[in-house]
């Protein structure tokens, strides 16, 4: 059998099928080249072309599927060798939709090659989860490293290779950029061997209740049941001293739910030390100085990201419910001192900018070198079950397809948002960018 089809299509069916199969790059439009390719390879031939091409083919040189031709996509049923996961997409169904997708529209993304997110459910995602439709497997079906080389995530790292990023949110994904060159690129899909940075998101207990998060306050569970007991065991085990950058908490607060304390200070069975790094994401408010001593135990390198978004009493105490401003600046000064002392590694102060809060920005940038941050980090708000449609179109500074709405532009104009202090959400990068008012 010989592929024929145009380049990008044939990158998709060699990527996910490749072996023996010759192939062939033909453009549609270079009618003599395809009249050529089809009288010599007329029943065995496999089109890989888009479904519209294929049947425009098809009408003009009168072939009949099955007999003349066979299309890539008769061979996406082969893609499900794996058991299809409860309420997701067989493998099939995802490669169809790649296929179909417009190639090169997006810049193609490296994030997913290499950072991963284990959810309550115990599903493993590329990247984040709340910026993916479609995640890799079940870490309790298999082991991480087997899911992490499935089929499934081959297919999610064709996508964004080959520039059709097709599970990830345009609006919420700083990193789904349009190409300005659609120009596809050929190149070898790259896997890393296993996830390099993996964020544990398990548990959604929190001390606050953020309108930006949640609608109430949540605690899980107010003592640690066995079942979760050996589902924190299960998944430190699934990435000890296998990943060399854990986050713990992307979905709660670390020093509020009693699952992540556990994961954090429990002792492995030969006292064995994390050979990686901890980055610990946390709210700040329930900072403790012995605690992080007992977590230093068992992770010998700590780094702290801590979500303030705020530079004022007001502002913080309106969007942080729960929160006292005094408190956290008591802790905070405890978190500089364990900075300045080298218990604490990096440490970065994170902002989500809002309609409620953006005018405190370059506040925020002094109020984060004050208490000794390395970084402060303005990132976009994301859509949430919290959040209504009518309310996030008000709160957010950003358009349905993640662009910034035109009357903010001249405020992102601030140099203070673009020096190596300053990390920011690249649509809000006005500096040495082009944005269509």
């Amino acid at each position: 059998m010989v592929a024929i089809g145009d380049k990008p299509h044939l990158y998709d069916f060699i990527t996910m099928f490749s072996g023996k199969i010759d192939f062939v790059p033909v453009e549609v439009e270079r009618v003599e080249n395809l009249n050529h390719q089809i009288c010599k390879n007329k029943g065995n031939m496999i089109l890989c072309f888009s479904t519209d091409a294929v049947k425009k083919i098809e009408n003009k040189y009168t072939l009949l599927h099955g007999r003349d031709y066979l299309r890539a996509l008769d061979f996406s049923h082969m893609l499900d060798d794996e058991g299809p996961l409860l309420g997701r997409k067989k493998n099939s169904e995802l490669f169809e939709l790649i296929f179909n997708s417009e190639h090169g529209v997006f810049s193609p993304c490296n994030h997913p090659t290499y950072n991963a997110e284990i959810t309550k459910e115990g599903y493993l995602y590329p990247c984040c989860s709340a910026l993916f439709s479609e995640c890799i497997g079940k870490v309790e079906h298999n082991t991480l490293y087997h899911e992490w080389h499935s089929t499934r995530n081959r297919l999610i790292n064709l996508s964004v290779n080959n520039g059709t990023l097709a599970f990830c949110s345009e609006e919420k994904c700083y990193y789904k950029q349009r190409s300005e060159q659609l120009k596809f690129q050929y190149k070898p899909m790259f896997m890393s061997d296993g996830p390099v940075n993996l964020n544990i998101a398990i548990d959604e207990s929190c001390n606050y209740c953020c309108r930006s998060c949640r609608t109430q306050r949540i605690n899980t569970k107010h003592s640690l049941q066995l079942q979760d007991k050996q589902f924190g065991e299960f998944i430190e085990d699934s990435y000890w001293n296998l990943v060399p950058n854990i986050f713990i908490a992307g979905d709660g607060e670390a020093f509020y739910s009693k699952l992540y304390r556990e994961m954090l200070t429990r002792k492995r069975w030969n006292n064995e030390k994390f050979s990686g790094l901890l980055t610990i994401l946390t709210n700040g408010s329930l900072y403790n100085d012995s605690f992080v001593d007992d977590v230093l135990k068992k992770f010998p390198k700590i780094n702290m990201m801590i979500s303030i978004d705020a530079a004022t009493k007001s502002t913080y105490e309106r969007l942080r419910k729960g929160g006292q401003f005094e408190n956290l600046c008591s802790k905070l000064e405890q978190i500089k001192a364990a900075r300045m002392s080298g218990k604490i590694g990096r440490l970065v102060f994170r902002f989500v900018v809002q309609i409620d809060n953006y005018t405190e920005m370059d506040a925020f940038v002094k109020f984060g070198k004050k208490y000794a941050a390395d970084m402060v980090d303005f990132t976009r708000l994301v859509r949430s079950d919290s959040i209504g449609n009518e309310e996030y179109e008000k709160m957010s500074l950003l358009d349905s397809k993640g662009k910034i709405k035109p009357k903010y532009i001249e405020w992102f104009s601030n140099p203070i948002f673009y020096n190596g202090y300053v990390n920011i959400d690249p649509a809000f990068r006005i500096v040495g960018e082009r944005h269509n008012e």
